[in-house]
């Protein structure tokens, strides 16, 4: 048996505990079961060693973050995420920080009940690839696109943590201790919203995951749907630690543009105002209405005075 067959079997075959895994790993592919009248979704997400994650980064960490990211892809169709293949590359085979990279993973993928169902192994600079697959009732999937003028624009969780941890990280801020360390968590372990996003069937307009930065992603959201938005600045959901940021250097950018929040932003109709409330309620999950859907041909960030922010950072670039 080859090595690479090795280190499948040892870190990563597992009974898939799911009948609609007709053949898992250790064919050249996988074959799974879709209900009839569900459509399939895939997403596939790529993280790098400098780009997505630090060198020294706990592995445990990189594999819950690796299909954490995919998970919110899903959630953000409103999907119930069912499989995934994981392709790794590695500069050489290191048993340990695999181990620990599986137990990450794994956590995760049981959480949600998720298979692990194929992939790849090779030699080369570290690299992570997932892609997940997830189920909608034919015709339900929630996409960026359908947005409608005056719906009203929501954004689950709090945003600019991540980001905050990130300039922790690269000694960047004064902050120390218990809070440090809570920011870095929301960057090294994100919450993908699944339950969420299958919730808000029926429910929401347009949605899409906020991973590149709040600014950037409803950006994305409003030229798919061809609208606009005004947005309320002091209706940005932020913690104690990012409002304070915020407030002592005047600096939006990190809640609006700092990006790895992994929550989602959805549009709705005023109609849905107290549904929506119920929701964010049954699930211990905040939603924050922030803004509305325009048609007036630029989207605007308004201060509680009524000065427009001026936004010049919108957000992560991919290159």
């Amino acid at each position: 048996m080859s090595l690479e067959f090795d280190l499948i079997q040892e870190f990563f075959q597992r009974g898939t505990g799911s009948e609609d895994v007709s053949l898992g790993i250790g064919d050249d592919a996988a074959i799974v079961e879709i209900p009839a009248g569900a459509q399939l979704v895939v997403t596939t997400d790529t993280l790098v060693e400098g780009g997505h994650f630090f060198k020294n980064d706990s592995a445990e960490d990189i594999g819950y973050k690796s299909l954490a990211v995919n998970l919110s892809d899903l959630a953000a169709m409103g999907a119930t995420p069912k499989w995934f293949t994981l392709s790794l590359s590695m500069p050489i085979v290191n048993k340990a920080w695999l181990a620990s990279f599986a137990k990450g993973l794994f956590i995760l993928a049981d959480k949600h009940a998720v298979s692990l169902v194929g992939g790849d192994t090779t030699k080369g600079p570290l690299n992570i690839c997932i892609q997940a697959l997830g189920i909608v009732s034919a015709g339900q999937a929630i996409t960026r696109s359908n947005a409608v003028t005056d719906d009203d624009i929501y954004v689950t969780g709090t945003l600019g943590d991540a980001a905050l941890g990130l300039l922790t990280l690269q000694n960047r801020t004064d902050l120390v201790g218990d809070i440090a360390c809570a920011c870095q968590a929301r960057l090294r372990r994100p919450t993908p919203r699944v339950d969420v996003g299958m919730a808000l069937q029926n429910n929401a307009h347009a949605m899409i995951d906020c991973s590149d930065g709040f600014a950037a992603d409803l950006g994305h959201l409003l030229s798919a749907s061809n609208k606009t938005a005004e947005i309320w600045l002091e209706k940005i959901p932020m913690s104690n630690s990012v409002s304070s940021w915020v407030a002592t250097h005047n600096c939006w950018d990190t809640p609006l543009a700092g990006g790895d929040d992994y929550e989602l932003i959805f549009t709705s109709p005023a109609e849905k105002r107290e549904t929506i409330e119920a929701l964010g309620l049954a699930l211990s999950c905040p939603f924050s209405r922030v803004g509305k859907i325009t048609n007036s041909g630029v989207t605007q960030y308004y201060h509680p005075d009524g000065q427009v922010l001026n936004l010049t950072n919108k957000g992560y670039s991919h290159f």
